[in-house]
């Protein structure tokens, strides 16, 4: 019997999101100056874990609205890859910005008090230098270009990072999915 890898559960939905969606999301990012420090767990700031700025999307109605649409149509094409998940709903999106030098270290996303059971990660862009998201102790990098929509089970055996920015601006969109 072949058994799946763990990498077969990191799907990428290839250019999942529009170029137009991307360039419109970052001319209001780049000229918007309400970026907060990255948190951890409940609202804790940690730079020396989690090294970035954030800002939710939730005040862009239209692009909330347009995520919404890809996020659940990316999630219903997940399922039915691995029926044995389902999920119920996000929980937002957020956007995360990488000067040169920000990281985040090392973690899983699910959490005792949320029942995270799917990660995603939307790649805004990818013209700056470093590795990005990477898998397994960094030994695993997914490819994905910018307009992917990656993801991924949020439990214990998903650990991931991102790695620091060696030059330019690194830019994500992330959520979680509830069981």
């Amino acid at each position: 019997m072949n058994y799946p890898l763990l990498t077969d559960y990191i799907v990428n939905f290839p250019s999942a999101v529009s170029p137009e969606f991307l360039q419109d999301l970052l001319q209001r990012a780049e000229s918007d100056d309400d970026w907060h420090p990255g948190m951890i767990r409940a609202g804790d700031v940690e730079s020396q874990y989690r090294d970035c700025g954030m800002q939710h999307l939730s005040k862009w109605r239209d692009l909330d609205d347009q995520l919404f649409e890809v996020m659940s149509h990316c999630s219903k094409e997940y399922a039915k890859k691995h029926p044995e998940m389902t999920v119920t709903r996000d929980e937002g999106y957020t956007l995360l910005r990488y000067t040169e030098g920000q990281h985040h270290r090392q973690h899983v996303d699910m959490m005792s008090n949320f029942c995270r059971v799917l990660s995603c990660s939307v790649i805004v862009n990818d013209d700056y230098e470093g590795d990005g998201l990477l898998f397994f102790d960094g030994t695993y990098k997914p490819e994905a270009k910018a307009g992917d929509v990656l993801m991924w089970p949020s439990n214990f055996v998903y650990p991931h990072q991102i790695s620091p920015v060696k030059k330019g601006v690194r830019y994500a969109i992330i959520t979680w999915f509830y069981g």
